[in-house]
């Protein structure tokens, strides 16, 4: 049992890190490693169902389904994201510890709302990255010291001090991160930010939501001769899962 486990963390490691690699460097990742992570989450729900509840495992699938409708419908979160995050997950839920997961969690959850900041560099000053990577600091070495009340006391201090900062200054950064892109320097997987769109744009992308995810299909349809706003520069999602499992393992193994 403890040599599966452990080698379940090692397949899952390198698979993150290869995510965390890929989606730092352009922001996609390749189709192999995404087989791959969806191969090795079959194997994770088939071991699961003779270590877990088979309900937990039924309501974490239709969860990963539903994120992953998602992601399809709004391109809100990359669909090669869902397998290893569901993954991430099991993994995490099968060391059979409620503080593991809590500790996840909030890692996670901070990490999310750290790094905006540490990457929109036009947005966010330097002196409040300093702080807001000052404040996640701190907040890993309590949740390693299993200070579980401090822990939460720091999450909600660096969520209100992300929210502060980011007050006032959205469409700073909107700037920063979209880019107006011709139809032929964008690719299927993009995301083009609907807001920004001029009226004569709007009949051939139709959507509700905040972005849109660019198809073959929808890519074919686009005017030639316009630039659309992409959503270039876009948060790397690998990197919350990867640091967020790092450090609960951390923790797991001290």
């Amino acid at each position: 049992m403890y040599e599966v486990y452990v080698s379940l963390v090692a397949i899952n490691f390198i698979l993150l890190s290869i995510f965390t690699y890929e989606d730092i460097k352009s922001r996609a990742i390749k189709d192999i490693p995404v087989y791959a992570s969806v191969l090795f989450l079959i194997g994770i729900l088939v071991y699961s169902f003779f270590t877990l509840k088979i309900l937990l495992v039924f309501l974490l699938s239709i969860f990963g389904l539903g994120i992953f409708i998602y992601s399809k419908k709004t391109g809100n979160v990359g669909e090669g994201d869902v397998p290893i995050l569901l993954s991430t997950l099991l993994i995490i839920i099968l060391a059979s510890k409620l503080l593991l997961f809590i500790y996840f969690l909030i890692i996670f959850t901070s990490v999310i709302f750290t790094l905006p900041i540490i990457i929109y560099k036009k947005t966010f000053n330097a002196i409040k990255r300093y702080t807001s990577v000052s404040l996640f600091i701190i907040l890993v070495i309590f949740v390693l010291f299993n200070k579980i009340e401090i822990s939460l006391v720091l999450l909600m201090a660096g969520l209100f001090y992300a929210l502060f900062s980011t007050y006032g200054k959205i469409d700073i950064l909107y700037e920063e991160s979209v880019k107006k892109l011709n139809p032929s320097k964008i690719v299927p997987g993009d995301l083009i930010v609907n807001s920004l769109l001029i009226n004569s744009q709007k009949e051939f992308v139709k959507s509700s939501g905040r972005l849109t995810l660019v198809t073959k299909d929808l890519l074919k349809k686009l005017d030639k001769k316009k630039k659309y706003p992409i959503y270039h520069n876009s948060l790397p999602m690998t990197v919350p899962i990867f640091i967020a499992f790092l450090i609960a393992i951390i923790w797991l193994v001290i």
